[in-house]
Formats: C-alpha cells, sequence, structure tokens
C-alpha cells in the first residue's frame, strides 16, 4: 500500500514538473523526514502554475477542489497547493478569530515570503520534491539541529493565537525547548478567542504523540501561558502536596512564579503522564487520549486541599473540576463520561494495593466493570503508583494488584465481558407481570441482586422474583 501511495506520488510530482511548476514539499513532512521520523501527510506547494493550470494537469488524479479563493487542491490525501499569502483582517459575523484572514494567493511568491506566514522556523522549510533540493530561507534546519521551536514572523503568529498550542504540542511531541523570545510573545498573546475544537486537537496531539510530557510539555504550557486557558491545570499547580509522599519535584515548575509549592499536584501528574508516555500502548490514539486524559484529570485539587485529610480524597471536587476542564475541549460524552470514570474510580486499586482490601470484593468488581475498563484503571493506577515516589517497589505492587483484580474476575466470570442482567421483561411477562414502569422497577432490582451475587441463572432469578413478588 506504502509503495502504491509513492508511486502515486511520484507521478503527481512529475506530471507538475513537466508542466513547467516546479513542486515543493513544505511543513511537517520536511521537518519529520529530516528529524528521521515518518510522516504520513505530504503538503505540496506549487510555484510557477496557476490555479486554472494546476487543476487541469491534475485531472488524471481526479482532483478536488477545496477551495479556489485559498489555492488548495486534493488528490487522494496529498494537499497540493499554491503559495499564498495571508492577513489579518478585522472580524465580521462571518469571518471571527482564525477565521478573519483574507487570502490571496500567488504562484510567483519568493520562497522566503511563502515560508513567512509558517508558525516556525522548523516548519518553514522547503524540498523541491524533483531534485530533492533543501530550501531553507529561515533558518529551520538549524533549529531542528539545536533543539529549539522560534517563531517566524512576530506579526503573523501572533495572528492566530492558535500557534501558542502548537508551540506546546511540539515542544511535547520533539522535545525541543521554545526560544526565549517566543515565549515572551506566545505570553502577549490573547487566547481568549479560541474555540473549544481547535483547543482539543493541539491538546489532543500534546497527550497522544507527547513523548517529553514531563521535561516540555507541561512546562510548556506554563512558560508560554498557555495554562491560563484551564483554570483546573492553573488550580493544581499551586495545590500543595505532601513531600513526604510526594518526594520528587521537578525545577521546571518553578519558573515563571515562585510562590509555586516545591511538590504540587501538577508536577505529581506530569511524573504520572511520561510514566504512562514512556511504557503504554494502546489499541489506537482514542484510547491513549481517553487514559492520559484521566491522568490529567486524576489529581486535579483545588490549592487549599489537604493531602492530608482523608475525607481527603476529595473525589467529588476532583470529579467535578475535571468535568469543568474537559467541556472546554469537547462536546462528546461518550470521551467526557469515559473519563470521569476513570477519575471517579481510580483510587480503587490503590486502596487494594496498600491493604486496605484483601481481594476485590465480587459485589464491588461486578458493579466496577459497568463503570469502567478494569484494564485502563489498572493503567491509571500504575502511573499514579510510579509518580507518587513513597513505593519502595511499585512495579511488584501493581503487578500484584493486577494479578488480584484478573483472578478475581476470571473467578466470576466477568474478565471477557460485563455482566448481563439474566433475568428479561420477557421472563417477568411469562410470569404473569404487564409491561409497564413497575416491570421496568422490578428488572433493575433484580440486576442489583444478581450482581451481589444472590443468583447466576435463569432458573435462580426466577426464584428470586417469586420470593419477593409472590
Amino acid at each position: 500500500m506504502a509503495d502504491r501511495r509513492d508511486n502515486r506520488l511520484n507521478k503527481i510530482i512529475d506530471v507538475l514538473h513537466d508542466a513547467g511548476g516546479r513542486p515543493m514539499l513544505v511543513g511537517g513532512c520536511v521537518r519529520d523526514k529530516i528529524m528521521g521520523i515518518e510522516s504520513k501527510d505530504v503538503d505540496i506547494e506549487v510555484y510557477g502554475l496557476s490555479i486554472e493550470d494546476l487543476y487541469d494537469c491534475l485531472a488524471p488524479f481526479k482532483p478536488k477542489m477545496i477551495g479556489k479563493s485559498f489555492g488548495v487542491i486534493m488528490v487522494d490525501d496529498f494537499d497540493i497547493s499554491l503559495p499564498r499569502r495571508d492577513s489579518k483582517v478585522p472580524e465580521t459575523a462571518e469571518k471571527k478569530g482564525h477565521r478573519a484572514f483574507d487570502i490571496s494567493t500567488d504562484p510567483n511568491l519568493s520562497f522566503s515570503e511563502a515560508a513567512s506566514r509558517r508558525d516556525f522556523m522548523i516548519n518553514a522549510i522547503l524540498e523541491d520534491a524533483f531534485t530533492g533540493e533543501i530550501i531553507d530561507p529561515h533558518s529551520g534546519v538549524r533549529d531542528i539541529k539545536q533543539k529549539v521551536i522560534r517563531h517566524v514572523d512576530a506579526d503573523h503568529f501572533s495572528e492566530d493565537s492558535l500557534r501558542v498550542l502548537r508551540a506546546v504540542q511540539f515542544s511535547a511531541r520533539f522535545g525541543f525547548d521554545i526560544a526565549a523570545e517566543t515565549l515572551e510573545l506566545c505570553r502577549s498573546i490573547d487566547l481568549t478567542d479560541l474555540p473549544k475544537e481547535r483547543i482539543r486537537e493541539e491538546i489532543f496531539k500534546l497527550l497522544v504523540k507527547g513523548k517529553s510530557l514531563l521535561e516540555h510539555g507541561i512546562p510548556a504550557l506554563i512558560q508560554t501561558g498557555a495554562i491560563t486557558v484551564f483554570p483546573e491545570i492553573v488550580n493544581m499547580l499551586y495545590c500543595k502536596l505532601d513531600p513526604e509522599i510526594h518526594s520528587e519535584q521537578h525545577p521546571r515548575y518553578l519558573e515563571s512564579d515562585r510562590e509555586i509549592p516545591l511538590h504540587n499536584a501538577l508536577v505529581h501528574t506530569a511524573f504520572a503522564l511520561q510514566h504512562a508516555a514512556d511504557n503504554f500502548a494502546f489499541p489506537s490514539d482514542n484510547d491513549r487520549f481517553r487514559l492520559m486524559l484521566g491522568i490529567l484529570c486524576h489529581h486535579m485539587k483545588k490549592p487549599d486541599t489537604s493531602d492530608h485529610d482523608p475525607g481527603n480524597r476529595q473525589t467529588e471536587e476532583t470529579v467535578s473540576n475535571a468535568k469543568r476542564f474537559l467541556k472546554r475541549l469537547t462536546d462528546a460524552k461518550e470521551l467526557i463520561n469515559g473519563v470521569l470514570s476513570l477519575v471517579k474510580n481510580h483510587l480503587f486499586p490503590l486502596d487494594l494495593a496498600q491493604g486496605k482490601d484483601c481481594i476485590p470484593d465480587d459485589t464491588l468488581l461486578r458493579r466496577l466493570v459497568l463503570r469502567v475498563n478494569i484494564d485502563e484503571l489498572l493503567l491509571l493506577a500504575e502511573a499514579d503508583m510510579f509518580a507518587t515516589h513513597s513505593f519502595e517497589n511499585p512495579r511488584q505492587l501493581i503487578n500484584s494488584t493486577r494479578r488480584m483484580f484478573h483472578e478475581r474476575m476470571d473467578a466470576i466470570g466477568i474478565r471477557d465481558s460485563v455482566p448481563e442482567p439474566i433475568i428479561q421483561g420477557h421472563d417477568l411477562i411469562s410470569e404473569g407481570m404487564k409491561p409497564g414502569p413497575e416491570l421496568g422497577r422490578i428488572l433493575k432490582e433484580l440486576f442489583e441482586r444478581q450482581l451481589d451475587g444472590e443468583f447466576d441463572t435463569l432458573g435462580g432469578g426466577l426464584n428470586v422474583y417469586r420470593e419477593l413478588y409472590g
């Protein structure tokens, strides 16, 4: 499949070159190639052809015009465009925030001017798609070698506030520092105009693709000022934790404000996120995103929360804060509910590991698997244990906890599937009940008794029903 895709791309490049255009690979695909990272995205800027000529010569490839005024054409999953200028315009009802731009294409732009609209120098490198020549008008290769994220043009950069969050997620993904002048520029930009879907996209990349969350990603939130978009994360930064339990701190979390506690909830959370980034694998990016959000939210306390207070765990407050935070990102109820279920139940494995229960209670387990994926919950608990720093052997502890859970789940038959109600409506109707609200109420009660272990067969369930309701 990859060979077929590459062959098709090469044919497109040959056609563009033969038509008198100069096709240039631009953006992330060039950056990633220089860094030795595999990239699936291919963006091509074609110099020397008008939009009409570009479309005509791509006709054999069944192109789709995304927007003539934007100069963008799609062929398969390749983004082919003309060089263009972007300029910020006053906002109107139709054009607000990141949409308030006038765009003009110009196939005769210089490489330097065309690349000046890019956000960072590492993204402003071009590669001649036909010859392989690297064109680097803004010294992006130098910044890649020095592992620095630096803006290209201050005026262009400031026109789109999303670029502040892009700086954060690039810092986390590549382990790059953000240049001092770029940090200063980021802190001067108003971020209140960002819609939640754009914020979600960047936080997704931060948590799912981030390799250096402890050293770069989470500190970059603080350094750029992007943390102000999320008051719940700001609170974590000022929430002091017990230094005897959370014995490790980190200097990068103290740079912006000397009043930040040495041992705070955000540092603890960053250690947990880094453990997950280093050790966990998932079937899909969405699964990873859900768990990483659960880890990010599991300690969303307020600054005045005592880490010693045993009503301490403050689960309700944490869940409430997490819910507010998640609604700043998305309206997707399934994602929000999945993350909140992890947060609500994240202490259950830890209590078991610390000897508060010998084995998982069967009744609790049957109910727990209805609310949350146990394996994900155990992964959150593992990240939490490794970030707490007061456990002598967290690996042994989480392995024994995981083993206890799995053994009990195997014993009661819920390892591979969640409990389903044994008694159905038609079973009770055959016993003489009539359809209606009372039938639904009794079915719920019988399911609760099933979860309590009072019966595990249809006959046993009907006997319980007859005893209760005659």
